[in-house]
């Protein structure tokens, strides 16, 4: 799709005309409706935002994605999300939306045929307040619910269920989570994120570098704090981000980890001051 000439972050609020080239479509968060004119014949299509938020546009649909509020979400979207119930053949997951998503007993066994055994063991799999990784395929049509299938790419997914342990779960507005190819990956420092298009984000250290601390362990005291201390570091650069309102996505995380190691910044300074002069010295702007 042809993406329209706007701002890459250009932000409105509630009453803004919005500049309309005369074809335009109206889209979510806006509204379009006639200017008042006394001669009817100079009267004029007025195209004006009712939320605030981020005007982006997609060919001549222009739209507005609110700032905060609940997940809208759309298909394609990867999303984390805590099983809330078990409901049929099904698990209700909450991914911040209006509505519980759906994830199917399908997605998770494999092509054969599903008996009453296979239901009443879906417990052995997923339990309620288990934390899942999984990307969104299709809306339902009968309730309007996002229906689930189970990401199998990273290696911050456990390989069996996808299922996350071991790590922290920060949740920060889904407006600022960059949207990008791939949204699993693991750094060279032995850090595996996941950047959830709902807002939440997973943080936990990787087999490889927990690998290496048991082994390392006897041998020297502080290896043991060696890779939950990256973790700990790679979750307040998030959580500071967040707090400045400014775009997550790998490329940024990455700068600042590794800038604020050169200048030996610990990570108590990062939720400070010293993070605003960490974000003028790596010279990182809004989109990046």
């Amino acid at each position: 799709m042809e993406v329209a000439p706007a701002p890459a972050f250009h932000v409105v609020i509630p009453g803004d005309e919005i500049e309309n080239s005369g074809d335009s479509i109206s889209g979510h968060g806006t509204w379009q409706g006639t200017q008042p004119n006394p001669d009817p014949q100079s009267r004029s299509k007025q195209l004006v935002s009712v939320v605030a938020g981020n005007l982006e546009g997609v060919n001549k649909l222009l739209l507005v994605r609110p700032c905060r509020g609940r997940y809208q979400g759309q298909v394609a979207d990867l999303v984390l999300g805590r099983v809330t119930e078990l409901r049929g053949s099904t698990w209700r997951v909450d991914i911040g939306h209006r509505l519980d998503a759906v994830l199917p007993l399908t997605s998770v066994m494999d092509q054969r045929r599903k008996t009453v055994k296979d239901e009443l063991t879906m417990r052995i799999h997923f339990q309620e307040g288990d934390l899942v990784c999984a990307q969104i395929v299709r809306v339902a049509q009968e309730d309007g619910r996002f229906i689930l299938k189970l990401h199998k790419e990273g290696q911050a997914v456990e390989a069996a269920f996808f299922k996350l342990r071991y790590g922290s779960l920060v949740h920060v507005p889904w407006t600022l989570i960059k949207q990008s190819k791939n949204h699993v990956f693991s750094f060279d420092f032995g850090v595996d994120c996941v950047l959830g298009k709902n807002g939440a984000v997973w943080v936990a250290p990787s087999p490889a570098a927990m690998a290496e601390m048991c082994v390392q362990a006897e041998e020297d005291e502080k290896k043991k704090q060696g890779p939950f201390e990256e973790c700990a570091r790679v979750r307040t650069i998030v959580t500071s981000l967040a707090r400045r309102f400014l775009p997550i996505s790998q490329r940024a995380i990455e700068m600042l980890y590794y800038k604020s190691v050169d200048l030996g910044q610990s990570i108590r300074e990062l939720h400070g001051d010293a993070f605003t002069d960490l974000l003028h010295s790596t010279e990182l702007v809004p989109g990046e």
